[in-house]
């Protein structure tokens, strides 16, 4: 006002603001009545649907700007400031805005002192978070944390966001959790009468000193007054609008027209002061350039940013282009800061792809060439993954093996540790001692298999294999990577092949190693459970039967039986290496093919041979050979298939067959029906003798008459049963 001449007393009013050397207040003036006359002739060509563009160029030379096509802007930014304290201002957010004045309004004023009581420091701080959180990204909630995860270098790292004053915050907000990879603390931008930000900073690096944590502290500049106002009066508008009840008594001492306007014009500037505090938090936050009208120039701070670790370098503020992504670039920059070795994975590692990358490594370190061809995709998988943890090389076509690997300081690191029988906790520990790489579970387990891979060793759980791909999480910290004996590569290859022959087993990877070792036993006692108690009683029931029938006892099918019993009681509860060797000296007595079939169906051997229904049929028919027709016939068929082994006769279905037949003719064939007409039929029932006897010279009287009616042939059928009580 001391500048302005228009106030002076002895300034000609007619000359209003002409000739004044306040050449900015001379700008404002212009684009204030150019508004103000656009809204009072809305229908003249030039002033309708009036933008800030249009208003610029209606008052082309007064705006000058260093850059060239800058000068619409700092119109907007004129604008915007004004319509957070002039509700009749309204401004829109397209690329060229429009803008408009309306001439009628409501004062405003009472209704701010009635409410003035909701201005408190903790409704301020709540309001700026809602915007900050909007600011962010993120979705607003009541609380002043924040849970968050994030998607880093191909892993899901999380966290949390704390608002807090740092200068009263206690040592447990500032610090990182265990389980978490980063804290993000943002301060806020306002204090207490009398604090400044340098006491935030004084706090902050007291704890640094006690030890510290991962936490990086987001510190601003503090609101001019100016803004701090605003803030109260934003949080004022939000009591107000955000509840229709406070919404009506705010406004109920108006007309119904003015409490229509009233609530319009609050609701516009409840958005424009909230665009107006945005731009604010972005200088305040050291994201856009500061100005004195926006900040407190005695109440700023030289770093925005400052880890709570001791011996880290400051993050810089200009990692961040606005605060959309200020959160993420600082989180990431962190999240460097902390894992500074960590390997750029393409992918996040699913248990599914670590397996089938164990797989992909074992082929690798098995092949006499060192190298495995590729094609496009799996070089891209293979480089984000094994490449990424230094395991393996690259050629343009094939996948190469690293002599100077991971693995090799790994297991420098090993005998270092004197660690003869290492547990995956151990190597877990030893693969990253400094925690620079922060390597995931799943990620140090990749390397902790390929490990065993590469240095020929199994994994045991308990004193049994361990089998990682069948595990539905991690492997057990407790398990252990022995280092088993292994069999030749011939006696690798002649047992795979008999265990294949005499069992049904298959698997793939069928290169020597100790992982395939330990599932070779894993899966070769898996089959033993569901056959080896079969297989040891198949022999003695065939023996048994077949002296029972009077039946050779050294046939084929014995023979394979008493094989496949010696093949099981070589290699039941033995460790891999004697099962491989047991079965690579194993000579099936007629045909590997031939124990296999008979291992396969040993159960339901074993059950048809129990059965005293069936082989009673056989017995009674040899008993019985001399008057029952097709006897012979039938024993001689049983002979036949016990002779012969299973790869010839499946022998459980043949005797089911030949015991139905048997007693067929035990029993003899059913009795034709009758196709002839019926003369007499006669039910017999009685108890007594005297009684029995009168109904017996009925039922003959009635089938003498019927006798007498027949006209030709006659047969009689039927059963009577008498019974002594």
């Amino acid at each position: 006002r001391e500048r302005c001449q228009r106030e002076r007393e002895s300034h000609p009013v007619r000359l209003g603001c002409s000739g004044c050397g306040e050449k900015q207040c001379r700008v404002d003036n212009r684009i204030v009545k150019t508004l103000l006359i656009a809204a009072l002739v809305p229908e003249v060509d030039e002033l309708k649907n009036l933008t800030v563009g249009q208003l610029y160029r209606l008052n082309h030379g007064m705006v000058k700007s260093m850059i060239p096509g800058q000068e619409a802007g700092i119109v907007a930014g004129k604008i915007r400031k004004w319509a957070t304290s002039i509700a009749q201002i309204r401004i829109g957010s397209e690329s060229d805005p429009s803008v408009s004045v309306r001439l009628e309004g409501v004062d405003l004023k009472p209704i701010f002192d009635r409410y003035s009581g909701e201005d408190t420091p903790g409704l301020r701080q709540r309001g700026l978070r809602e915007v900050l959180f909007e600011g962010l990204g993120l979705d607003a909630v009541n609380a002043d944390q924040k849970e968050l995860a994030v998607t880093w270098k191909g892993t899901k790292r999380t966290g949390k966001i704390w608002f807090t004053n740092v200068r009263t915050a206690p040592a447990e907000r500032l610090r990182c959790q265990e389980d978490h990879d980063f804290l993000l603390v943002v301060d806020y931008p306002f204090d207490d009468p009398g604090r400044s930000p340098r006491e935030d900073v004084e706090a902050a690096e007291r704890f640094r000193e006690t030890g510290g944590s991962w936490t990086l502290v987001w510190l601003p500049d503090f609101f001019s007054n100016k803004l701090t106002q605003l803030l109260g009066e934003l949080v004022i508008l939000e009591h107000i609008l955000s509840d229709k009840r406070v919404q009506r008594e705010a406004v109920q001492h108006l007309t119904l027209e003015n409490q229509t306007r009233a609530i319009n014009d609050m609701e516009n500037l409840r958005a424009q002061k909230r665009n107006r505090l945005l731009e604010a938090i972005a200088q305040a936050y050291g994201l856009a350039t500061p100005d004195d009208e926006t900040l407190d120039s005695a109440n700023t701070v030289e770093s925005h940013l400052l880890v709570l670790k001791h011996g880290v370098p400051a993050l810089r503020p200009e990692l961040a282009a606005n605060l959309a992504n200020a959160k993420d670039a600082y989180i990431d920059a962190l999240l460097f800061a902390r894992y500074p070795r960590h390997p750029d994975f393409t992918k996040p590692l699913t248990a599914r792809r670590v397996n089938e990358l164990v797989d992909t490594f074992a082929d690798l370190v098995n092949t006499e060439e060192g190298r495995l061809p590729v094609d496009r995709e799996m070089r891209a998988e293979l480089v984000g993954t094994l490449g990424a943890l230094d395991l393996v090389r690259f050629s343009e076509t094939h996948v190469l093996k690293h002599e100077e690997s991971r693995l090799q300081p790994l297991e420098n690191k090993r005998l270092q540790k004197g660690a003869e029988r290492p547990t995956v906790g151990e190597l877990r520990g030893f693969i990253d001692e400094g925690r620079k790489m922060g390597l995931q579970t799943n990620a140090l387990d990749l390397v902790v298999r390929c490990y065993a891979v590469w240095a020929r060793r199994t994994l045991e759980l308990d004193g049994k294999p361990l089998e990682p791909a069948k595990l539905k999480g991690d492997l057990p910290d407790r398990a252990v990577l022995e280092k088993p004996e292994l069999p030749t590569q011939q006696e690798w290859n002649d047992a795979f092949a008999k265990a294949g022959q005499c069992f049904g087993l298959t698997f793939a990877g069928k290169h020597l190693s100790p992982d395939n070792l330990g599932r070779f036993r894993a899966s070769l006692e898996e089959k033993l459970q569901g056959v080896a108690g079969s297989c040891a009683e198949a022999t003695g029931l065939l023996e048994r039967r077949a002296a029972e029938l009077h039946l050779e006892a050294d046939s084929d099918r014995v023979t394979t039986s008493q094989s496949a019993e010696q093949a099981v009681m070589a290699v039941r509860g033995k460790s891999g290496v004697e099962q491989v060797r047991a079965l690579a000296g194993f000579e099936p007595k007629t045909s590997g093919t031939a124990v296999g079939r008979h291992v396969g169906r040993a159960a339901e051997l074993v059950a048809v041979l129990k059965d005293d229904l069936v082989f009673g049929s056989f017995l009674q028919l040899a008993r019985r050979m001399d008057e029952v027709p097709g006897a012979h016939e039938v024993l001689d068929e049983v002979g036949a298939a016990f002779r012969q082994d299973e790869l010839h006769v499946q022998l459980a279905p043949r005797l089911r067959e030949l015991a139905r037949r048997a007693q067929t003719l035990l029993t003899g064939p059913a009795p034709e029906p009758s196709t002839g007409r019926v003369l007499a039929s006669v039910r017999a029932q009685a108890a007594g003798k005297d009684e029995v006897r009168r109904r017996l010279a009925g039922m003959v009287s009635e089938l003498e008459a019927a006798l007498d009616r027949a006209e030709g042939d006659v047969e009689l059928s039927g059963t009577l049963t008498l019974k002594e009580r």
